[in-house]
């Protein structure tokens, strides 16, 4: 990507926040570039670059796939990349997740967005784990999500817009009544 010479204008942002949810502005000393959220396989590979790498390894994936605009190697040096890196946890937010017993089922709420889903058993989470051969982040729970989704938005399900796809996952293996357990050693 050229080095750009002028902002983004308030049209791009607009279309940027339709098509990729959120955008962020990072500029460090001179130089501009304009990041978008990442999909969830931008995601899923930042993800195991942290599993197996560590933090530079996630916040290096985000800055390959993610900037729509602006100096692409505004993390060339190691002081750029250290500094950005710095206030990188800050900036990922996703939407707030909410899980409530809906009669037999649970209703999954993130933001606007709502999955109505069967509890989990053992079972389910036996299978997932024997299909999840490879230790990806995320697949047991889109196992687990595959056989207990009953409905939901479908833009998301499609989409896997991780803004949203993330927060319902998250909340996957938590699909079962809670109860007070005491467990003391005699």
């Amino acid at each position: 990507m050229a080095k750009q010479k002028t902002q983004p204008t308030e049209q791009q942002i607009q279309e940027w926040k339709e098509k990729y949810t959120e955008v962020y502005s990072i500029q460090v000393g001179d130089k501009h570039a304009v990041i978008r959220f990442p999909d969830f396989k931008t995601f899923q590979q930042a993800i195991e670059g942290l599993q197996k790498a560590g933090a530079n390894a996630y916040v290096q994936a985000i800055l390959n796939n993610c900037i729509i605009w602006g100096d692409s190697d505004i993390a060339q040096t190691d002081e750029d990349f250290f500094n950005i890196k710095e206030q990188f946890d800050e900036l990922l937010e996703f939407a707030d997740v909410q899980m409530k017993k809906d009669g037999n089922h649970y209703l999954i709420t993130v933001e606007d967005k709502e999955f109505r889903c069967r509890p989990i058993t053992r079972e389910i989470i036996n299978l997932a784990e024997r299909e999840d051969q490879g230790g990806r982040p995320y697949v047991r729970n889109m196992n687990i999500l595959k056989r207990v989704l009953i409905e939901g938005d479908q833009e998301v399900l499609n989409t896997r817009n991780p803004y949203y796809y993330i927060p319902l996952l998250s909340k996957m293996e938590q699909l079962y009544e809670k109860k007070v357990v005491a467990i003391k050693k005699y």
